[in-house]
């Protein structure tokens, strides 16, 4: 573990390591088998962190070679170092960043979830020329459940345990994202930037936000990609995950 890994702060370390195996890897390991792809041997995992999941895709195929990228330096040095993972900085916007090619699996955990739509496109076109002829993409994105959270409803009632309210957002900032949502399938607000604490580069528009199945699935097609699966809720009965691949193979 990286002491600097921020991301174990925000829950007891049991959720640290569920949320980092038992969610993404089973719904990777899904993912893979509804597009009966091959066992991956080149794997990317955008944005890394301090390799909350990469531990365990370095577990379940050990001679895959990895890659990691993050706009972290820290956090991809860290990979390298503990995973033996190739480190690429990234930078704003992802798109402008050489993240390599033929990727038989690219894993991008809770990276769409902080981009506005004007992201979506570049990102994904930019993820699926990365991928092998049989690679595949599993991303996660906020649906239904984030929608009922920021909205108050008690739908998802599992949903609400360990998370910041409201996102870390105003409420009135939460309330239009909702209504965003509820009138075209997709809503997003910048994070309130306090003076005194570190955002990262000044052009780097981060925040939250909300994407409805059918809007996603509409971003999905037109990068040129086919949506082989998706998992309401499937990682941590809290972010949506997405399966799409270049092939028509679908589940």
């Amino acid at each position: 573990m990286s002491p600097k890994d921020d991301m174990m702060t925000w829950g007891q370390p049991e959720q640290y390591f569920s949320v980092g195996r038992w969610s993404p890897l089973a719904g990777i390991e899904r993912g893979l088998g509804a597009a009966r792809a091959p066992e991956p041997t080149r794997i990317l995992d955008l944005p890394s962190g301090y390799g909350r999941v990469m531990r365990y895709l370095k577990v379940s195929w050990p001679a895959a070679h990895l890659t990691a990228c993050d706009i972290m330096a820290d956090a991809v040095d860290f990979c390298a170092n503990t995973f033996g993972a190739r480190p690429i900085v990234s930078k704003e916007p992802l798109w402008e960043v050489d993240i390599g090619s033929d990727y038989d699996l690219i894993w991008s955990g809770s990276l769409l979830t902080h981009f506005d739509a004007d992201h979506w496109q570049p990102i994904l076109r930019h993820f699926a020329s990365a991928l092998s002829s049989e690679g595949v993409l599993v991303f996660s994105t906020q649906g239904r459940p984030s929608h009922a959270f920021l909205s108050g409803s008690d739908e998802f009632p599992a949903l609400t345990k360990n998370l910041v309210p409201y996102y870390g957002l105003e409420p009135s900032q939460a309330a239009q994202v909702v209504e965003a949502v509820d009138a075209t399938g997709f809503g997003f607000s910048l994070y309130p930037r306090p003076a005194n604490k570190d955002y990262g580069p000044a052009n780097l528009v981060y925040g939250v936000s909300v994407a409805l199945p059918s809007w996603v699935e509409q971003q999905i097609s037109a990068a040129g990609l086919c949506t082989v699966l998706m998992e309401e809720g499937g990682w941590g009965k809290h972010q949506d995950l997405w399966t799409a691949s270049a092939a028509s193979t679908t589940a």
